[in-house]
C-alpha cells in the first residue's frame, strides 16, 4: 500500500492570519506565536511576531515546510501570547480553533477562537491549507491508464467493480477540468485527491457496497455536471462546485482509511465509525444531486417551471388577494432614522443567521420591537423598525434568491394584515414575481382547478412550500407575530418549516420572526432558537445613548461648556419622550443657552441668583457652597448702607445650587 503522502490525501500549510482588536498597543511588551497539533501530536511552531497591527500573520512556503497534514486528521490551531513580568517571560494560550483537515482546505471564511474552557474570545482566525499537488503535471500519462484498466476490466465483465466506477468519475471530472479550471480553480483540489485515490484502490479488493455506493453517488454528480454546457454562465453555480469538491474530499477520505484497514478488521470497522460518516455522507449527496439537478434544469430548460404570462400574473394576484406589505415596509424606512439599531445589525447572532440558513427570533416588549424610540415614541401609531432594517440588509432576489416579508398589524382598519392566510398569500405572491421568474408551474394549475371558488390554506402552504424548495437560498421575515389573529396556525407552520431545515430538505431558508415573548410562542420558539435575541430596555438605551452623543457632536461646536449644559439639562428629563424633545430642540450657542436657563429661574428667586453671580464674577478665588450662600446675609438695601440680615441667611447651602440651576456647579468643594 502506497503512503499517504504519495495518496496526495493531504494538504500543506499556506498560511495563517489572527485578528484580535487593539493587539497593536502590545506590540512593546508582547510577541505571538502560534502551534499546530495534528490528531493530538504537535507538528509545527511558528516564528514570534511582535504586532505592528490589528492582524497577524504567518506564511510557510516551500522552503520551510516540513511537514504534511492527511486529509482523514483534525487539525488545532492555538494562539500564544509571550508577555514580559518584571525580568522574566511567560507564555499562556490565548485562544484556539479545532477541526478537520478537510474543512480548513481552500477555506476563505474566519474561525472563531476559544478559550481553555471553550469560552468565545473576541479574535478571528483566517486559516488557508493547500492541497498537495502533482498529479495534474502528468494528467494524460493518468487518465491513459485510467483508459487502459476501464477497458480491461469491461472485457472482463466487471465494469460495475469500484476500480472502473473511479475510472469514470475520472474521466468526467477531466472533462469538468478542461472547462472550469480556471473559472473555478478550487475543482483543482477535488481532481487531485480523486486521482490520488484511484492508485490507491486500483489494486484494492474494496466489496463493501456502502463504499461502493459513495463512489457511483460521486460518478452521478459529476455526471449531471458534464450535461450542463458552459457551467461558469449558471447562476448561482459556485456554491454548488464548492460542495462538490468539499464532499469530493469527504468521499476520498472515507474510501482512503477503509483501504488502509486490514482485511481482518474492516468488517468491524465498517460497521461502526465509519458507517455512521458514510451514511451522513451520502445524505449530504442526495442533497447536493437535487440542488444541481435544478440548476439543469434551469440552465437547459429541461422542464420548465414558471411561466411569463403578465395577464396570468394579474389573473392570480386577484385571485390571491395578497395585501401589498411593501406600504408597511416603506412607513417604517421612512420614520426610521439612520443609525437606528445598527446594533442589532452588528451582532454575531445576526449575522450568522444572515450566512447559514436557519430561524432567528427576534422578542422584546411590542414598543421596542415596534416603535421607533428615537423618533417619535409618542405616537401610538406602531412602526417596524426592526424588519424595515433586516429587509433592507438582504440581497436582491433573483430566479433563485427568493426575498419576502410580511408585517401583522394589529392597529384598527387592519384586518387583513392579521391573518394567517394573508401572510401565506403574500408571501407566494412576493416570490412568483418578475424578480423571481414568473408564475409556477403548480400555481397555475391550482389557480385553474379552483376555478372562481378559494383555495384552501393547507393547499397554498403546500405551493409556498415548492416554491420555496425550488430556489437556491429563500429569506423571510415576518414581523410582530403576537398581532396575528390565529397565531397558532403561523406557529405550526414556522416550526414545519424550522424541523424541514433542520433535516436538510429546506437548509438553504432563512427565516426570522419578530413578537412579543406571549407564552406560547416562547413554548415554540424557545424550542426553536436557543439563542434568540431579546430585545431589552438595555438595547433602547444604547439607542437613546447613541441619539444624544450625535446631537451633541452636532450642536457643539467645539465648546465643552456647551455640551456640559445641555448634559445637566438632559439629566433631568424623566421620560424618553422628554429627552428626545429636548434634543430636537437644542439652543444654538452658549449665548441661547444663558438665556434659556435665566429665563427658567423663577422670578422671586432671581434677585438671589443675581448676588450669586455677581460675588462669583468679583471674587479673587474659587468659593465654597458655603461661602456663597452667606453672600445673601449682606442686606445693600438700607439707605445708610449694607447691614447683616441673618434671616435671609440659607437653611441649607446646597439651595443655591438648586436656585441657579446649571449656572452654576460644585467641583472639589468649590
Amino acid at each position: 500500500m502506497v503512503t499517504d503522502k504519495s495518496l496526495l490525501l493531504g494538504a500543506i500549510p499556506a498560511n495563517i492570519e489572527v485578528q484580535v482588536e487593539g493587539i497593536e498597543e502590545q506590540r512593546i511588551r508582547s510577541y505571538y506565536f502560534v502551534r499546530l497539533y495534528v490528531d493530538g501530536q504537535k507538528v509545527s511552531k511558528s516564528m514570534k511576531s511582535k504586532p505592528s497591527s490589528s492582524v497577524l500573520k504567518w506564511k510557510w512556503d516551500a522552503d520551510n515546510q516540513t511537514w504534511f497534514l492527511p486529509l482523514s486528521s483534525v487539525m488545532k490551531v492555538q494562539l500564544y501570547r509571550g508577555s514580559k513580568i518584571n525580568v522574566r517571560w511567560f507564555e499562556h494560550l490565548v485562544g484556539q480553533h479545532e477541526g478537520d483537515v478537510v474543512a480548513f482546505l481552500e477555506n476563505v471564511a474566519d474561525f472563531g477562537l476559544t478559550d481553555k474552557k471553550g469560552n468565545s474570545f473576541r479574535a478571528k482566525m483566517h486559516i488557508v491549507l493547500s492541497p498537495i499537488s502533482g498529479s495534474g503535471d502528468n494528467t494524460k500519462e493518468f487518465l491513459d491508464k485510467v483508459d487502459a484498466d476501464v477497458n480491461r476490466l469491461s472485457s472482463n465483465g466487471a465494469v460495475a467493480g469500484t476500480v472502473s466506477t473511479l475510472g469514470i468519475v475520472l474521466q468526467l471530472t477531466k472533462t469538468i477540468m478542461d472547462n472550469l479550471s480556471e473559472v473555478h480553480p478550487i475543482l483543482k483540489a477535488s481532481w487531485t485527491i480523486v486521482s490520488g485515490l484511484y492508485e490507491a484502490v486500483r489494486e484494492t479488493d474494496i466489496q463493501d457496497e456502502s463504499i461502493q455506493e459513495l463512489a457511483t453517488t460521486l460518478r452521478e454528480i459529476l455526471g449531471i455536471t458534464k450535461a450542463i454546457q458552459n457551467l461558469q454562465e449558471v447562476p448561482d453555480t459556485t456554491n454548488v462546485i464548492k460542495e462538490i469538491n468539499r464532499q469530493s474530499l469527504e468521499v476520498a477520505v472515507l474510501i482512503q482509511e477503509y483501504t488502509k484497514l486490514h482485511f481482518a478488521v474492516r468488517t468491524l470497522r465498517i460497521q461502526a465509525d465509519l458507517k455512521s460518516r458514510i451514511k451522513k455522507c451520502q445524505d449530504k449527496w442526495v442533497v447536493l444531486k437535487e440542488k444541481l439537478s435544478l440548476r439543469v434544469a434551469v440552465d437547459t430548460n429541461i422542464r420548465v417551471r414558471r411561466i411569463e404570462d403578465h395577464q396570468l400574473a394579474d389573473e392570480i394576484h386577484k385571485w390571491l388577494f395578497p395585501p401589498d406589505s411593501s406600504r408597511n415596509q416603506n412607513e417604517a424606512r421612512g420614520k426610521r432614522q439612520d443609525g437606528t439599531c445598527t446594533w442589532f445589525l452588528e451582532t454575531e447572532r445576526f449575522l450568522e443567521w444572515q450566512e447559514n440558513p436557519g430561524f432567528l427570533w427576534v422578542k422584546g416588549k411590542s414598543r421596542l420591537l415596534r416603535s421607533s424610540i428615537l423618533l417619535k415614541p409618542y405616537v401610538q401609531q406602531p412602526h417596524s423598525w426592526m424588519c424595515s432594517l433586516i429587509i433592507d440588509k438582504l440581497p436582491q432576489p433573483t430566479q433563485s434568491l427568493g426575498i419576502a416579508y410580511f408585517f401583522f398589524d394589529g392597529r384598527d382598519g387592519q384586518a387583513e394584515l392579521q391573518l394567517h392566510t394573508k401572510l401565506i398569500r403574500s408571501l407566494i405572491y412576493q416570490l412568483t414575481d418578475t424578480r423571481h421568474g414568473g408564475i409556477p408551474i403548480n400555481l397555475a394549475e391550482l389557480h385553474k382547478k379552483c376555478g372562481p371558488h378559494q383555495p384552501s390554506d393547507d393547499q397554498l402552504q403546500d405551493i409556498l412550500w415548492h416554491i420555496l424548495d425550488g430556489l437556491s437560498d429563500a429569506y423571510i421575515v415576518i414581523d410582530a407575530l403576537d398581532e396575528c389573529t390565529d397565531h397558532q396556525k403561523t406557529l405550526d407552520w414556522v416550526k414545519e418549516l424550522v424541523t424541514h431545515i433542520d433535516q436538510n430538505v429546506g437548509k438553504h431558508l432563512h427565516i426570522v420572526v419578530t413578537s412579543r415573548p406571549e407564552w406560547d410562542i416562547e413554548e415554540v420558539f424557545g424550542a426553536l432558537d436557543q439563542h434568540s435575541i431579546d430585545v431589552g430596555e438595555t438595547t433602547a438605551n444604547q439607542d437613546i445613548m447613541n441619539k444624544i452623543e450625535t446631537s451633541l457632536k452636532a450642536g457643539a461646536e467645539g465648546s465643552f461648556r456647551w455640551i456640559t449644559l445641555q448634559l445637566a439639562e438632559l439629566a433631568k428629563c424623566s421620560s424618553t419622550d422628554e429627552i428626545i424633545k429636548q434634543l430636537a430642540e437644542l439652543p444654538k450657542g452658549l449665548d441661547e443657552i444663558y438665556n434659556r436657563i435665566l429665563m427658567k429661574i423663577d422670578e422671586k428667586h432671581r434677585a438671589d441668583v443675581r448676588t450669586f453671580l455677581q460675588w462669583l464674577a468679583f471674587s479673587k478665588c474659587p468659593m465654597t457652597i458655603v461661602e456663597i450662600a452667606e453672600t445673601i446675609t449682606v442686606d445693600f438695601a438700607p439707605e445708610d448702607g449694607p447691614v447683616f440680615n441673618l434671616i435671609k441667611r440659607y437653611i441649607d447651602p446646597q439651595d443655591v445650587l438648586v436656585r441657579c440651576l446649571s449656572l452654576v456647579t460644585e467641583s472639589g468643594g468649590k
